[in-house]
């Protein structure tokens, strides 16, 4: 499978669940109020998967692929704690989760993928041969 379809698959099992824990806590109301979070905590997913696919050199299609599986791991692992308390009480802010947790995502991701692409550049122009 290549790098840009695995992360299309990662991104869709990633965002569909965010998505579904927070519709679940929800009770599962339709609103604009709600498809804007479900938006919002899609986003990161959405950017990291459209990096990998459209990402010219291989190495930055690879470390987006990697920043995708990062966030994604850290992104469901929260949403399944908030939503199923394995580890912690019920907490009134619970629900603050889904506003930070994309945040820091895109917060961490943005500035990384910036870099990994820089670098994937330089590496592109070094490897070229020089006239």
């Amino acid at each position: 499978m290549s790098v840009a379809r695995l992360s299309l698959v990662l991104a869709l099992l990633f965002g569909g669940f965010a998505a579904a824990m927070l519709l679940r806590g929800a009770d599962a109301v339709w609103s604009p109020a709600s498809l804007g979070f479900t938006a919002w905590v899609i986003a990161p997913y959405a950017l990291l998967a459209a990096a990998a696919v459209f990402g010219r050199p291989p190495a930055a299609k690879a470390g987006a692929l990697a920043l995708l599986f990062f966030a994604g791991g850290y992104g469901t692992m929260a949403y399944a704690e908030i939503t199923f308390h394995f580890w912690s009480k019920p907490d009134a802010q619970d629900a603050l989760v889904f506003v930070v947790v994309p945040f820091m995502q895109l917060l961490v991701g943005l500035p990384a993928l910036a870099l990994l692409f820089g670098l994937a550049a330089w590496l592109e122009r070094r490897k070229a041969p020089r006239n």
